[in-house]
């Protein structure tokens, strides 16, 4: 079914949108037709399904009237995930599903070189046949692993079990999602290392009941991740809140105390609220003696004894000194462990613990010594560190995205240690496990994320020298990857070929650092084939040879999803809300198709594997599908996991443990010893840091861009954050988001107003922004503030969309990765997003 202009304007009448008062004649009253009334009468069901407009994944139903969706609301059923809430973006759904310039039909390149629009439509089967058999070859002639992936947070939120099943299936782990490197895998590495996880949807604050709460590099009331922002915004004014943030952001201006400290400082801070904590023993002793590793016994700064738990899924056990009995004995047999002191083994050996190392580590990381590196004076620093350690339950908030430093890994590590010190990892008032946190705690999660030495970027990341490369997922390896800079090698040989890049949901050339750089590999003779999965043509899609429309999420059944983000345990999916406006397949039905097409072998062995990542019988998931497609996977998963198929067809959400039954499974990992820590305990001295060869304990390492800018020269520090109405692509075509709620300083860059005047810069000037690390020089209208510091500009990431084909993109606002180069951190490989300079001129 192909939509015109007409049909769309009827269609897009949407209940909501009444609301925004839009004047009669202006150009988005285009969007609300005269014949609304008519139009959204008859009877409304309810289709529940998950919002597919940002990573949160709200609970919403869908509502339809005479086959059309009119409305996005929050799903009753599902009130423990989103609390019944929707912000503007999820009411935008509806706008998604009905966008006119939406990818129609499946297509071929007719000519042209790539990055020209040059294409044919071509039928699905044909298409199907035709990249069968393009993989099939490619296999055959031991090309395999150069088939690689790059997915959004799309590919990895919602399709991520088919995902992996098809690249595993092809015999290739050589891919990433943009979001891995571009936006949480620095954070939840940093989490990780000390209490073993620290992905979005393992953990969160517990906003219903702490007392002081810190926010550092995130802002919970401006990007708006539901499932957090509507517990934190409820609990507003219960608790005493300290932002610290350069810029003045919607959420700083909640706090009782915003701190506008240096860009890519924090670390600094937190070092020195670690020393105020420790020197001042303010610290809670029991909690440590029992939950983390602080009192393991060193010998010469080593551990004295480790030695494998089987009792704990073989998680290091260690010894520890026990006052009562007076010994060393391994930690979970003792009754009271020293927490710090000097003691002598049995063979002589002079011993200390892991908290007297800690406590020298920071003895020099002072206030006064922070002040100097953050700009903020001593006297707050200390004022703060003795707040957060006496009024409790107190916690430092979990973060969301933070590839921004060199240093962004050490900050979240030092900020798990601080929650530590004062008592809050697992408890009330402090940092909760979700329900799926809990499970992947005990698994180990991370485990399985390691990418294999045959690997393409993990050999790369080894090559750069970053730390834990094993964790291979930095995008920036397929820049020479894909245009034959790094030599890629399985067995100790060269994989000869080219490259065949699947792109699922993602737009590498807005999302991903230096877009020149991505334009030169996406066009490289390096790269046979590119393939192009997603809704709108992005400006990546031309650079494509096949484009495969997915369907939006209100016209697609999919597999069922575990809850996460929050503290309860579930299950929960998305149900057809109406039949697909146009020639589109989603991604699941696409794979399943294809490898049928390839041959009955990897047919077989891609259910295999799905089985295995579904947990479920892989025959059942096959026969399901084969008798009602999708649908039938589901009906195979939940009598695999134990739940009426009926109950989650009327719901779409099926709670299994509630929140008070998953805080007593926090308290357990903690008692039992069974966090994702290599210890399985809250490591005061990181396990991990120490098989790479770091500093097992903290330390300080300065961002790259520290005391460079220099604003009486017109150079500064570059922030960024999100704006509260727009979410990456999702909403980069809409012009009621766009237009009519986005305010017009979000598609300027902030300047401070004593520095703008001093520069003969006045709100709303057309400046130049010249990036000291790319070169590239933009023009844009620049918005003069009191809300940012004076060496500092702030870019709206959102926007800078060029596609010609995107007939709503905002006309303002600039791409913020062409100010950024193409850089990774020492670390685990994060983009670096802020560590550039600019310079501004009027």
């Amino acid at each position: 079914m192909e939509m015109n202009r007409r049909d769309f304007l009827k269609t897009i009448g949407i209940a909501s949108l009444t609301a925004l008062a839009i004047k009669e004649g202006s150009a988005s009253s285009l969007l609300i037709p005269k014949a609304y009334a008519s139009e959204t009468k008859g009877v409304a069901t309810f289709v529940p399904t998950i919002c597919g407009m940002c990573p949160n994944c709200c609970s919403v139903v869908a509502r339809v009237r005479n086959g059309r969706v009119d409305r996005i609301l929050g799903n009753p059923y599902g009130y423990t995930y989103n609390l019944g809430s929707v912000c503007s973006r999820g009411e935008m759904g509806v706008y998604r599903l009905y966008n006119p310039d939406r990818l129609k039909y499946p297509m071929v390149r007719a000519g042209g070189k790539r990055g020209e629009w040059n294409f044919k439509r071509i039928s699905w089967e044909k298409v199907v046949k035709l990249m069968a058999k393009h993989l099939r070859e490619k296999l055959e002639r031991g090309e395999g692993a150069k088939i690689a992936a790059i997915g959004g947070w799309l590919a990895w939120d919602f399709y991520a079990p088919f995902t992996l099943a098809t690249l595993f299936t092809l015999g290739s782990t050589n891919f990433t999602i943009v979001p891995m490197t571009g936006c949480l895998l620095p954070k939840t590495l940093g989490w990780t290392l000390t209490i073993g996880a620290g992905a979005h949807f393992q953990f969160m604050t517990d906003y219903d009941n702490v007392k002081y709460l810190i926010v550092l590099k995130r802002n919970i009331g401006g990007s708006i991740g539901v499932p957090h922002a509507s517990r934190f915004g409820r609990n507003l004014g219960k608790m005493r809140l300290v932002v610290l943030d350069p810029r003045l952001s919607e959420t700083a201006t909640k706090a009782d105390e915003w701190i506008p400290i240096r860009p890519g400082t924090d670390l600094a801070f937190l070092l020195a609220m670690a020393n105020v904590i420790v020197s001042e023993g303010l610290y809670d002793e029991e909690y440590l003696a029992k939950y983390t590793n602080a009192p393991m016994l060193l010998k010469d700064g080593e551990p004295y004894s480790v030695f494998p738990d089987p009792s704990r899924g073989s998680r290091l056990e260690y010894l520890v000194w026990d006052l009562y009995k007076g010994k060393a004995v391994p930690h979970k047999e003792a009754s009271m462990p020293a927490l710090e002191g000097e003691f002598e083994a049995e063979d002589g050996s002079k011993l200390t613990t892991a908290f007297s190392a800690f406590k020298e580590s920071v003895k020099d990381y002072t206030p006064e010594w922070a002040e100097e590196i953050t700009d903020v004076p001593a006297d707050k620093i200390r004022k703060i560190a003795k707040e957060f350690a006496t009024i409790r339950p107190s916690a430092i908030d979990t973060g969301w995205h933070d590839p921004k430093h060199v240093n962004s890994p050490l900050i979240w590590r030092v900020a798990g240690v601080l929650n530590a010190l004062v008592g809050s990892i697992g408890t009330k008032g402090g940092i909760l496990f979700s329900g799926s946190g809990v499970e992947a705690s005990r698994n180990v999660w991370w485990k399985g994320f390691l990418k294999p030495e045959s690997d393409a970027l993990s050999q790369w990341m080894k090559s750069k020298g970053i730390i834990v490369y094993p964790f291979g997922w930095a995008y920036q390896a397929f820049y020479d990857l894909l245009t034959g800079k790094f030599d890629y090698k399985v067995g100790g040989k060269s994989v000869p070929g080219k490259w065949t890049l699947i792109i699922l949901g993602a737009n590498p050339m807005r999302t991903q650092m230096e877009a020149e750089k991505w334009k030169e590999a996406f066009s490289s003779d390096n790269v046979d084939v590119i393939v192009d999965i997603d809704i709108l043509p992005s400006d990546t899609t031309a650079y494509a040879d096949i484009i495969l429309p997915d369907c939006t999420y209100l016209e697609r059944d999919e597999h069922i999803h575990e809850i996460e983000y929050v503290p309860v345990s579930g299950f929960y999916t998305r149900f057809k809300a109406v039949e697909p406006l146009y020639d589109c397949l989603s991604f699941e039905v696409m794979a399943v198709e294809l490898m049928k097409a390839i041959g009955k072998e990897y047919y077989l062995k891609f259910f295999k594997i799905l089985g295995s990542l579904l947990k479920t019988d892989p025959e059942a998931l096959m026969k399901g599908y084969e008798r009602e497609g999708i649908v039938g996977i589901q009906k195979a998963q939940a009598l695999s996991y134990g739940i009426s198929y009926s109950e989650l067809r009327k719901k779409g959400y099926i709670l299994v443990k509630g929140e008070e039954e998953v805080r007593k499974e926090n308290l357990e990992l903690l008692k039992e010893g069974m966090l994702a820590t290599p210890s399985g305990r809250i490591e005061i001295y990181s396990f991990l840091l120490k098989k790479f060869g770091q500093n097992p304990l903290v330390f300080w390492m300065p961002p790259k861009v520290y005391g460079k800018a220099d604003p009486e020269k017109g150079v500064f520090y570059l922030v960024y954050g999100k704006v509260p109405s727009m979410t990456h692509s999702s909403t980069a075509d809409n012009p009621l988001l766009s237009k009519r709620l986005t305010r017009k300083n979000y598609f300027r860059i902030w300047m401070n107003r004593r520095v703008a005047e001093k520069m003969g810069i006045s709100d709303g000037d057309l400046v130049s922004i010249e990036s000291l690390g790319t070169g590239k020089v933009l023009k844009t209208e620049v918005h003069v503030t009191d809300r940012i510091r004076p060496d500092t500009v702030y870019v709206p990431p959102a926007f800078g969309q060029r596609s010609e084909l995107l007939e709503f993109r905002p006309s303002k606002g600039i791409a913020l990765n062409e100010l950024v180069p193409l850089q990774w951190g020492p670390i685990v490989g994060g983009a670096l997003s802020e560590e550039v300079l600019v310079k501004v001129r009027r």
